[in-house]
């Protein structure tokens, strides 16, 4: 009797053992890849976007970090994922005073459509993201994720991520109630929504979605992913990196980049429909501009009237007189139904309106200009 009780015991207590493993093992869903935590097993190299969502954040305790799904290996979220590249673009998207950090994933093996230099293709399983910092407290995350073959929004995953105040946890705004998040964690960031932020990624006419990482901005000696490096057979058609020089002196590559960057993704042929109607084009263009007069921005914007005007500013970019340039007035204010761009900033960037007026007062100005007052 006695040695039968102690077997049912023994029994019992292996029973839970077992069950206690395997839990361990399988993760909270009984899913061995997706919940299992420490990397190699759920690095998300292969399925950020599929299985590592909000219906799961916080649930198991073996996951690395309750962050960005597939950023981080660490229980702090500190420690990036070694699968994933760093980058920086050269020329800064101004987004009141926020720092960025930026990562991609490649799928090995796998390369970059560059058939047109201008509008890569990303192959499916491509990952971007973006972490916003401010005043030293992470407040946001943002992740593309190519999700299927073709281009555009259709084949892209948009998800949005709120970092909490301890900063080891965030939380999926993606489709959350309110749309937009205005300063968040009691700084000046605001978490727009998800129509705000196709407007900048625009995802038609060939483009696929992702800004920042293209010929132009990867076009320097810097640290993480750079052009000189995707030329080594991540591309499908090298890009010469004299193609994807900006054209002209210090000031004309400061100025030409900066419009590039905080304007072409709208003011660019196939872009929003408004900006195209306009035919103002301020985006850069591979292999097409040998000098300053050559690019789309000097053509469409240098000595061109606007048709918004504001007193003596009559022309987009009027040469030698910024004061009266209707493009570098819009940009200088946040007056509602004037600034530019229309989205995504709430503080003048001080420091690139300098670069702007700089440059066009630097312009020669011509004696028959067609906007002079």
């Amino acid at each position: 009797m006695i040695r039968a009780v102690f077997s049912r015991e023994v029994r019992l207590r292996f029973a839970v053992l077992t069950a206690l493993c395997l839990a361990l093992t399988l993760g909270c869903d009984g899913d061995p890849v997706t919940d299992a935590g420490p990397p190699p097993t759920d690095a998300g190299a292969q399925d950020a976007g599929t299985d590592a969502g909000p219906e799961d954040a916080g649930v198991d305790a073996g996951r690395a970090c309750d962050g960005p799904p597939g950023l981080y290996v660490d229980p702090d979220c500190t420690i990036v994922d070694p699968a994933l590249e760093p980058f920086e673009p050269r020329f800064e998207l101004w987004t009141d005073g926020a720092h960025k950090d930026r990562w991609i994933y490649l799928p090995p093996g796998m390369q970059i459509d560059t058939t047109n230099p201008d509008q890569w293709v990303f192959p499916v399983g491509t990952r971007v993201y973006k972490n916003f910092t401010v005043d030293g407290i992470r407040v946001e995350t943002r992740l593309l994720e190519k999700t299927s073959a073709g281009v555009g929004v259709a084949a892209w995953t948009a998800r949005t991520f709120l970092w909490n105040a301890a900063q080891n946890a965030v939380m999926d705004v993606t489709n959350a109630a309110p749309a937009v998040r205005e300063n968040v964690l009691g700084t000046n960031h605001d978490i727009p929504d998800g129509a705000t932020c196709l407007r900048c990624h625009i995802g038609q006419n060939g483009n696929d979605m992702v800004n920042g990482f293209s010929a132009f901005q990867l076009n320097h000696g810097e640290a993480g992913v750079t052009l000189t490096a995707l030329n080594a057979g991540r591309l499908t058609a090298m890009i010469p990196l004299a193609n994807a020089q900006v054209p002209g002196g210090a000031d004309d590559v400061a100025a030409l980049g900066y419009l590039h960057t905080n304007c072409g993704n709208c003011h660019r042929e196939g872009g929003d429909p408004a900006a195209a109607l306009r035919m103002f084009y301020m985006r850069l263009l591979v292999g097409q501009s040998a000098t300053v007069e050559d690019t789309t921005t000097f053509r469409t914007g240098v000595n061109v009237p606007s048709s918004i005007t504001f007193g003596a500013a009559l022309c987009r970019f009027m040469p030698g007189d910024a004061a009266n340039s209707v493009a570098i007035h819009r940009a200088s204010t946040r007056e509602p139904g004037v600034l530019m761009p229309p989205v995504g900033t709430e503080v003048v960037h001080e420091a690139g309106m300098t670069i702007l007026r700089t440059w066009v007062n630097g312009l020669t100005v011509l004696p028959d200009a067609a906007c002079t007052p």
